[in-house]
């Protein structure tokens, strides 16, 4: 085989990693450059490179108008070991992750290509994610390539480059157009005009090799290289060019049986178009060269001929058993068949529903809805349900509730009282996103009521959950208490586990608050192993969420931490889209509270769209504060006052707030200000006996000369005047802002030096300022604290800081970093000691992975 011209670099660097692959080291190539310019090629030619021990997987994502759920792995079932070709057609979409592990580990190297993935659907990615995160670990040499011309920054598959981006064990192979001279070597001796054609086809190998194709034939040269494609199926008969018109109509490759069942006897003119360069073919399957020759082909049909051929095409898809639901869609759709797009599109949609691709089950709904006069009220009903479930999964809240009064009105008008208290219950859960508490209360209550008279308990269930769900929202802890219990029993007798652990996650939440946190957690913990037990990830994500938010407003940050990372690691794994909204928040205030502000602001910019409201709101206010202790006014977002907290209910929420606004007006001096932002939200914690916020705005109301009863903590001893242990009680717990305030707090000068190097490290620029003033009036002198550059620095670390940094994260010693800078070893040793302390790590070791943490470079 001729190698392409101009692709010996790429070629190598695949091969390289196949060979790598082979002796265990798992590896990734993102091949990408626009259409024709060679990618498949690439992969074509390096296949003659690798070894015949090396096992070779090309799937093809496919420009449908809706995406095939796992459509190229699918496409690959028949060469896959039948676990994994079973798990990719089975509804138990968390199965395909173990086969794939299962496949792949231990066994035989393997290149798994997936071709065009600006083409791929959600389920999609989400196995090539999966496939990513332990590529290190499998004999895998996974190789996606797309093309780059008009791919939105917030295109599906950028979440999947993200995470390739950060893995070390990644080749980025960027295909460059033919050079003039490589246009002239392929040119020569055609009589085409090379520096003509490379300034036509701007060096595009496919473009090139259509128009040197065509020049022998025609003697002539056309006007624009699309023409270049359709003139030479001039060259055909008319029955071979209404047979490629027929086939142009499928963007995909096509089975030989379809084939023969859309063209007939027409197939035997097939080989001229093969013949002419127009398609390939082979036992199996037919396709064309190049995606470009089926649209200028398709596209050069008249509007009429087109829907003709889509509805041929669809009447022998459908025939065929086992025809992926999404491509009967995408034809229906095309040929303007509204019955046929009902009729799939519903499939389709819970076919994607179920493998993970999410975001097509929506399109596939909305192609149904667009046609709602076809269904049946019930039907209509259903599928509006199913809808709304995808609009929440997909992040869309304001859709889902939109969605759902229109299901529960359709649901009045039927006789089902079951699925009407359903829809409701549902309905109020959505509202609850949308902050309208009122009508999600309405909403709830009135399913209970609809539902009370079913003797549905598994539903019953779940209306009740939905109450105590409301109420815990709402802070009102002993009703929450009240309709847990009672969910717990109807969950009890339904005998359902992903019920019971709803109810009982509930429940413990509800016992925490109401001052029992022992027989709370045990409570939630059993709620988890119940889920785990069932394997419902959905209900792990939220037993493990309500452990985190519990631990984190106990300030247990360490306990908190191993539910947030086992929360993450589920919801990632299983694309739980609403349990990594709801986990964000969870993650934003560990690293708040820890002082990690920088981690705290990668966290918040990573995947907004898939929060509710109140995940955003909570994070705003954590950065907000965070931005008030570095003292960036211009990052505030928090709401102005008190008054504008609106239907945020929940007293661990509002206190962040209060909070917040207290320590803003307290370190610019306005007692005032203090009082009226604490005041209100202190009185309602007193109210309910919780000790957080008792213990948080108690401190600020004291401090702002408004002494209140003490409750026990780091800041009672604070408010007593004994700020060394408060200091200790705060490092004890993990949060270094709150042990330097405590210093700071102090009448001993001592504690304020002592406090300034925490201040420093964190950036809290305010305070340390306040700290050296007050250092400056006894006489004592202090550090200037972080320069400018220091400051715009990760971590805080300085320029000549960096540089060591990045020595330690090599393993040199500190006598190789001396002689490398010409410094002390003394002088090195003060520098590690300051570096190891700036990114809180323990070991030299870890400077490194603290650095790749922070996004600093470790080269040298």
């Amino acid at each position: 085989m001729t190698e392409p011209l101009e692709r010996e670099t790429p070629i190598g660097d695949l091969t390289r990693m196949v060979q790598e692959a082979a002796a265990g080291g798992g590896c990734v190539a993102v091949v990408h450059g626009e259409a024709g310019i060679g990618k498949s090629s690439v992969i074509t030619a390096g296949r003659h490179r690798w070894s015949d021990d090396v096992r070779v997987l090309v799937g093809y994502c496919d420009d449908l108008a809706i995406p095939r759920p796992l459509g190229p792995l699918r496409d690959l079932a028949p060469h896959l070991g039948p676990g994994l070709a079973a798990a990719l057609f089975a509804e138990d979409r968390e199965s395909v992750f173990g086969a794939l592990r299962g496949e792949f580990i231990g066994g035989r190297a393997t290149v798994l290509a997936v071709e065009d993935l600006q083409w791929a659907d959600e389920a999609t990615l989400d196995v090539l994610h999966f496939l990513v995160r332990r590529i290190a670990d499998l004999p895998l040499a996974l190789i996606l390539t797309y093309r780059d011309e008009g791919v939105a920054a917030n295109h599906r598959m950028r979440r999947l480059l993200g995470t390739v981006a950060s893995s070390e064990r990644v080749r980025h192979i960027a295909l460059q157009p033919l050079t003039a001279a490589g246009v002239r070597r392929l040119s020569a001796g055609t009589g085409v005009d090379a520096d003509w054609l490379h300034s036509v086809t701007a060096g595009n190998p496919f473009f090139v090799t259509e128009v040197i194709r065509l020049s022998p034939d025609t003697g002539d040269t056309p006007p624009t290289v699309v023409d270049a494609v359709l003139a030479r199926t001039h060259h055909l008969g008319a029955e071979a060019r209404a047979a490629l018109e027929q086939l142009a109509m499928i963007p995909s490759t096509i089975e030989l049986p379809v084939v023969t069942a859309l063209v007939g006897e027409a197939i035997n003119e097939l080989p001229a178009a093969e013949r002419l360069g127009l398609i390939t073919s082979s036992p199996q399957h037919v396709s064309f060269r190049h995606e470009l020759t089926r649209r200028a082909l398709a596209d050069s049909l008249t509007p009429g001929r087109q829907i003709e051929l889509e509805r041929r095409a669809l009447a022998v898809l459908a025939a065929r058993p086992g025809t992926d639901p999404s491509r009967l869609v995408h034809h229906a759709m095309r040929a303007g068949d509204a019955d046929a797009v009902v009729r799939h599109g519903t499939t389709a949609a819970r076919d994607a529903s179920r493998t993970g691709a999410h975001r097509e089950a929506v399109s596939h709904y909305r192609s149904v809805l667009a046609h709602r006069d076809r269904l049946s009220a019930t039907d209509l009903a259903e599928v509006l349900e199913e809808y709304a479930v995808e609009c929440q999964t997909t992040a869309d809240f304001i859709g889902a509730t939109r969605t759902l009064k229109e299901a529960v009105g359709l649901r009045r008008q039927g006789t089902d009282r079951s699925a009407l208290g359903e829809a409701l219950r549902r309905l109020s859960s959505a509202l609850t996103f949308d902050e309208d508490h009122l009508s999600a209360e309405s909403a709830a209550q009135e399913a209970v009521d609809v539902l009370s008279g079913t003797g549905d308990t598994r539903l019953l269930a779940l209306a009740h959950s939905n109450r105590a769900m409301l109420h815990l929202r709402a802070s009102e802890y002993p009703q929450a208490l009240d309709w847990a219990e009672r969910a717990t029993a109807h969950a009890r007798a339904s005998d359902d586990p992903a019920v019971l652990s709803t109810a009982l996650n509930h429940l413990g939440t509800a016992q925490w608050s109401l001052g029992e946190p022992h027989i709370g957690h045990d409570t939630l913990l059993n709620s988890l192993r119940i889920a785990a037990a069932a394997d419902v990830s959905a209900e792990v994500c939220r037993a493990h969420i309500n452990l985190a938010w519990t631990l984190l407003d106990n300030l247990r940050l360490d306990e908190a931490e191993t539910h947030i990372q086992a929360a993450t690691g589920v919801a990632e794994a299983t694309e739980q889209f609403s349990s990594i909204g709801f986990v964000q928040p969870h993650q934003a205030l560990l690293a708040f509270y820890r002082g990690h502000w920088d981690e705290m602001d990668r966290v918040a910019e990573a995947n907004p769209e898939v929060r509710p409201p109140m995940s955003q709101w909570v994070i705003s206010v954590v950065r907000g504060h965070a931005a008030i202790r570095r003292g960036r006014p211009e990052d505030e977002a928090l709401p102005p006052s008190i008054s504008e907290f609106g239907q945020v209910r929940d007293l661990p929420r509002v206190g962040l707030l209060a909070s917040a606004r207290a320590e803003a007006a307290w370190l610019r001096g306005d007692r005032d200000a203090v009082r009226r932002h604490a005041e209100p939200v202190y009185e309602w914690a007193r109210r309910l006996r919780h000790p957080r916020w008792e213990h948080e705005l108690g401190h600020w109301l004291t401090r702002a000369g408004c002494p209140v009863e003490p409750t026990p903590g780091p800041y009672e001893l604070q408010d007593q005047g004994r700020h060394a242990e408060g200091a200790a009680g705060w490092a004890a717990a993990g949060m270094p802002y709150e042990q330097a305030v405590a210093l700071a707090q102090s009448e001993d000068p001592e504690l304020w030096l002592a406090a300034l190097p925490l201040l420093d490290r964190l950036g809290a620029l305010p305070l340390g300022r306040t700290v050296r003033r007050r250092l400056r009036r006894q006489g004592i002198r202090a550090s200037r604290g972080p320069g400018r550059a220091t400051r715009d620095n990760p971590a805080g670390l300085t320029q000549r800081q960096i540089e060591i940094a990045r020595m330690v994260s090599h393993g040199w010693s500190n006598a190789r970093i001396a002689d490398a800078l010409a410094l002390s070893v003394r002088t090195i040793d003060n520098h590690v000691a300051a570096v190891m302390a700036k990114l809180d790590v323990k070991t030299r070791h870890d400077v490194h992975d603290r650095l790749l943490q922070l996004s600093i470079t470790t080269e040298l």
